[in-house]
């Protein structure tokens, strides 16, 4: 039995699994995790399966070729909200050319609205809500047996007889260390010079170490679709083991980023994983997602294992939205953070959005002077996006907030991150201006130029990473 796994040709360098997905400006491109995890596992289990990225430079070429010759009885197409047009497209041609074929949807756009995709597109013959892993497995060894019955697959929404059938809510994955490392996954199907974060250093590999992220903001799409609010770790030793594995097999590389929805959740795990790291064989940097809350000793471990940079949603210079989008911080603890963040030797990605309801003129230029005051190695400054299935999107669409008609106005035309949202205070035009504004001042700021100018003349690995970051802003910084 043959299964096609495919991240589906878009636009160049699109990231389907970005948090929000969309083309940077820094040139970053993200891995297909969640299709290689679930291709590990299907091959583990004795699938003949073929991962394809459409998005990466010769993908479509590989895709076409694969297509004339050869004939799937399984399709998994991963999606996302600005694609979905896009992707439902390519399911369609698909379905035309293996009409024996199941086309089986995945990602977090299709978890939140399963039973509309179904129902409304029949080519689509079924939908994985959240993890998939073992929704593929066990759909594909129905499929192998014969078996027509289809109602024991938890986490399945599919047609039959005409009908849409919605499976019951399947629980989130607890043993992790189950699913075959991605690494390999990558290794065998994917060419990891492909892929780029501006943040880190190139080439890079991004691995989970958990899943899962117990805080509640209400903004973030993975916790609320797909990966569940529940933190549920890997072990050490899994952990471990998988990176001794990416260091001896992968060349070159230059970095692993943890790409766990936050890292350092269980600050006590943290601290028991960076001791492990440190008396194993891998000794490359690491970056990760984190939270501005960590003590100051956690942080001393950390850069003792390796971490070289920390991604970190600030998201405001307000606390009255601070607390309104549930981010359970407060401004005073995220400049300790990032002071004990430099004192360590850690680097900081810094995350900043505006557009949420309680924004409003004076409130966005807030939000930018704090971004300067914290001076971050790096800053991002994103309009909000709103993603179906998350609590801000359902605030959006109930005060007719929403002033788009098709999903693929999320991104622009280039496949950047437009703005959908226009409330009272703020118009769409205005957050996309005023994102773009911020970008520029901060990184044309004469004080960060000598700093940057400084850490390259210092650390050439810093330097190629900055070097092939700034050609890629400079061209929209210039063009916006």
């Amino acid at each position: 039995m043959k299964i096609l796994l495919l991240n589906p040709p878009f636009l160049p360098r699109y990231s389907r699994e970005q948090r929000s997905p969309a083309v940077t400006k820094s040139g970053t491109l993200y891995y297909p995790m969640w299709l290689s995890y679930a291709a590990g596992l299907l091959e583990d289990n004795g699938f003949e399966c073929t991962l394809i990225d459409g998005v990466v430079p010769g993908g479509e070429k590989r895709l076409t070729t694969y297509t004339n010759s050869e004939n799937p009885d399984l399709i998994i197409i991963d999606t996302s909200t600005p694609s979905i047009e896009n992707d439902l497209g390519w399911a369609k041609r698909l379905k035309n050319m293996f009409p024996g074929a199941f086309i089986l949807l995945v990602g977090p756009h299709v978890s939140a609205l399963g039973e509309s995709i179904v129902s409304e597109y029949p080519w689509v013959d079924g939908v994985a809500r959240g993890e998939y892993e073992f929704i593929s497995l066990e759909l594909a060894q129905s499929i192998r047996n014969g078996k027509r019955d289809l109602s024991g697959i938890n986490g399945l929404t599919y047609r039959e007889d005409g009908k849409v059938k919605k499976n019951k809510k399947r629980r989130f994955i607890r043993d992790l260390d189950s699913i075959p490392f991605v690494s390999r996954t990558y290794l065998k199907h994917l060419k990891h010079t492909d892929y780029f974060y501006a943040h880190s250093k190139y080439p890079i590999v991004a691995i989970l170490t958990a899943r899962g992220c117990s805080y509640g903001c209400i903004y973030c799409l993975y916790p609320q679709t797909f990966s569940g609010q529940v933190y549920r770790p890997r072990s050490i030793e899994s952990v471990v083991e998988e990176l001794e594995f990416i260091q001896g097999e992968f060349h070159p590389l230059r970095e692993v980023m943890f790409e766990d929805d936050t890292f350092v959740i269980d600050e006590d795990r943290t601290v028991e994983l960076c001791e492990a790291i440190i008396k194993s064989d891998f000794n490359l940097p690491f970056s990760c997602n984190t939270r501005p809350d960590l003590s100051y000793q956690t942080l001393k471990i950390l850069k003792r294992a390796g971490c070289r940079l920390m991604c970190v949603g600030f998201e405001s210079g307000n606390q009255r939205i601070l607390d309104f989008i549930k981010k359970e911080t407060d401004l005073g603890s995220i400049e300790r953070f990032v002071r004990d963040a430099r004192r360590a030797g850690i680097m900081i990605h810094g995350c900043f959005m505006v557009g949420t309801p309680e924004d409003d003129h004076r409130t966005i230029m807030e939000t930018y002077r704090f971004a300067e005051r914290l001076n971050t190695d790096t800053a991002q400054f994103f309009p909000i996006m709103l993603y179906p299935g998350t609590t801000l999107y359902r605030w959006a669409e109930k005060n007719g907030y929403i002033k788009v008609n098709s999903f693929r106005d999320w991104l622009t035309r280039e496949g950047l991150h437009n703005c959908i949202v226009s409330t009272p205070n703020l118009s769409g035009d205005d957050l996309v201006r005023f994102c773009n504004d911020a970008r520029r001042h901060y990184y044309l700021r004469p004080i960060y130029t000598i700093r940057k100018l400084l850490q390259s003349f210092t650390n050439i690995q810093e330097a190629i990473r900055n070097l092939k970051a700034a050609g890629n802003l400079l061209r929209h910084l210039i063009k916006y």
